[in-house]
């Protein structure tokens, strides 16, 4: 038979059948331990997501308005054949103009993108947090990336929450903090957070 508070989401359960699970004993992890889940849950880290660049050539032309001056070059190309003019390359002229738009917008946009995930990027390596952790009874502090399930987190009021958990402050409880939130305690009551990936 199933206990009915397994059935329950994490958040909802209480704390110490949450450690129980996760197999979080009270003073923390074994640095051992810790190390083992690192290898085998890999880091606390957001997937990469990077584009290569002919992704970002081709992400340029899914917008209304390209497809609207892809239309009007087609047109423009295509017109010069049923007048009894004779072609000459000013025949052209409007579609080669709206060509040089559709590449110039195209290049622009590349060149912006690039530019932001180069930005934002670095803003991840500049923001990496360290976050105080616990392990086998030792007060310590770790990168955010080495945070594993089942790791006691230490916080104070003005922490940055390194990964996302339930946190037990002693009789209070709050649910649904998400990494990078700041958890102000009351009277700088310190909070264990129970990570879980």
């Amino acid at each position: 038979m199933i206990d009915s508070n397994e059935s329950l989401p994490v958040h909802a359960r209480a704390a110490a059948d949450v450690a129980r699970d996760l197999d979080s004993p009270d003073p923390g992890l074994r640095p051992a331990a810790a190390a083992a889940r690192l290898q085998q849950d890999g880091p606390n880290t957001l997937p990469e997501h990077t584009r290569s660049i002919a992704s970002l050539i081709v992400a340029q032309f899914h917008d209304v308005l390209v497809y609207v001056l892809i239309a009007a070059l087609v047109l423009a190309a295509v017109t010069p054949f049923f007048h009894d003019e004779p072609l000459t390359p000013s025949s052209f002229l409007d579609a080669a103009v709206i060509a040089g738009i559709l590449v110039l917008n195209a290049a622009l946009g590349v060149i912006q993108e690039f530019r932001a995930e180069k930005a934002i990027a670095a803003l991840q390596a500049m923001a990496s947090p360290h976050v105080r952790v616990r392990r086998d009874g030792v007060e310590g502090s770790v990168p955010g990336e080495s945070v594993v399930v089942g790791d006691r987190l230490l916080l104070e009021a003005g922490d940055r929450v390194g990964a996302d958990g339930q946190i037990d402050v002693g009789s209070v409880r709050c649910v649904g903090v998400r990494p990078g939130e700041r958890f102000a305690g009351a009277g700088g009551v310190r909070g264990v957070l129970h990570a879980r990936a």
